[in-house]
């Protein structure tokens, strides 16, 4: 399943993948639940210029997981999920999450600083990052 909500310059997508039925309802629940509402307006000043060609003001995430054979056959399942948000005052911040089945913690990084953009060039200047490990239990993401 793949739903798609939208509104308020915003777009959030769901994917749930499961193997058998029984977290149906459940996952039809959380699907349920989620609401866009709309952001409260402030009076902060825009110090990054954010026109039609470089829209990057927003929030953006991309994740990958190990779909080898190996992986599959056996039952092994790990992630990686990175996301970047950029703010109207050049601030950003960024996390990445890693879970592997055979490590025994699970890896959550958070770095912050601030951004520039020049024509289609983006930089970021980190200001502070961490990395915190995370027991598991069960050998799951929880």
């Amino acid at each position: 399943m793949l739903p798609t909500a939208s509104g308020y310059h915003r777009c959030v997508s769901i994917v749930a993948v499961t193997h058998n039925k029984d977290y149906l309802k459940d996952v039809q629940e959380l699907i349920a639940s989620v609401a866009l509402i709309k952001p409260e307006t402030t009076s902060t000043q825009t110090t990054v210029a954010n026109d039609d060609e470089n829209t990057i003001i927003g929030t953006w995430a991309i994740s990958s997981t190990n779909q080898s054979n190996d992986a599959v056959n056996n039952g092994i399942n790990s992630y990686i999920k990175r996301q970047y948000s950029f703010n109207t005052n050049g601030t950003y911040s960024f996390y990445v999450k890693s879970f592997q089945y055979t490590y025994d913690k699970l890896l959550l990084t958070k770095e912050s600083g601030t951004f520039q953009i020049n024509g289609k060039e983006l930089t970021v200047n980190p200001k502070q990052s961490v990395i915190e490990a995370w027991s598991k239990k069960d050998d799951t993401d929880k």
